[in-house]
């Protein structure tokens, strides 16, 4: 459990970090707004994630482990981090 929490952490930390840092961002190649956009895109599919996540968790009666919805926050979590290498490599930041 505290393996979730960690990383639910630093989900959270490092979208709050990237929203800043993506909208201060000049798109001025259309890889950059590719991957502003892929950026955009994953961050959403965190906090949706993020949401069944704890949902699961708080409603979890001790029949749900809640599996599930981690192995999903776990898969948007490596696409995000995709999305920010690529951010960064076509963006220039």
């Amino acid at each position: 459990m505290g393996h979730q929490v960690r990383t639910i952490t630093s989900i959270i930390a490092v979208s709050l970090f990237f929203l800043v840092a993506v909208n201060r961002a000049t798109a001025g190649t259309e890889e950059c707004q590719d991957a502003i956009d892929s950026f955009h895109s994953s961050r959403g599919d965190i906090f949706d994630s993020l949401k069944k996540y704890a949902s699961c968790v708080s409603d979890s009666d001790g029949t749900d482990d809640c599996d599930t919805e981690f192995h999903n926050l776990s898969n948007d979590q490596d696409d995000f981090e995709d999305a920010v290498s690529d951010y960064q490599s076509d963006c220039g930041n």
